[in-house]
């Protein structure tokens, strides 16, 4: 058996290893439905690494991406609940551009930092 390559969490704290695409629409669809909040997916590969997709109180997505150090945490917002998934679990499994829709990420206004309304920023050891 294989170590998992990502994990998966809920508001609720249900949490999946390796969670297959069509999962993460579910989890999407949970979020869509006010049943989660957010879901967070980390790639168990690297300290450090994470896609967070919250829902915000307009109806959109906060989508926060972290590839290591606090500096390299980016945000975007959209409305598209297909882009977001496209993007989470392209990111998720680094699959080619157009394997998913939207992974390629040029739909998303991706900015430098933690997205509002997000919460507090975590604690840097």
């Amino acid at each position: 058996m294989t170590d998992p390559v990502a994990r998966a969490q809920t508001e609720q704290g249900q949490v999946w290893d390796d969670p297959s695409i069509d999962l993460l629409y579910e989890l999407m669809l949970d979020i869509e439905r006010q049943d989660e909040l957010f879901v967070i997916v980390e790639r168990l590969d690297a300290t450090d690494v994470f896609m967070q997709v919250v829902r915000l109180t307009d109806g959109s997505y906060l989508v926060e991406r972290r590839t290591g150090s606090a500096e390299s945490h980016i945000h975007a917002f959209s409305s598209d609940l297909r882009l977001v998934h496209g993007v989470l679990a392209g990111w998720t499994y680094g699959l080619e551009a157009g394997e998913v829709i939207g992974w390629d990420g040029t739909d998303l206004d991706w900015q430098p930092g933690y997205g509002p309304d997000a919460g507090p920023a975590p604690d840097e050891d």
